[in-house]
């Protein structure tokens, strides 16, 4: 399905919505997660005192913040 949307770009004009959330919105969406919560890390001290830790910790947030699309 996802192929064939890809494809209908070029049969028709373009339709920015689906440009949007095809290209724009993952690459915003993880710029501004990963910007605020490594922000935070930085902030309170917890990057400089474990930053294996943070490292660890930032793609299981994000991951836990999409978990709903598995149960639909």
């Amino acid at each position: 399905k996802f192929v064939f949307l890809i494809f209908s770009f070029w049969e028709e004009k373009p339709n920015w919505v689906k440009i949007k959330t095809l290209a724009a919105a993952p690459f915003l969406e993880e710029f501004m997660y990963r910007g605020l919560v490594f922000g935070l890390y930085r902030d309170c001290g917890l990057l400089e005192s474990n930053r294996t830790a943070c490292l660890t910790l930032l793609p299981l947030y994000f991951a836990l913040a999409h978990a709903h699309i598995l149960w639909g």
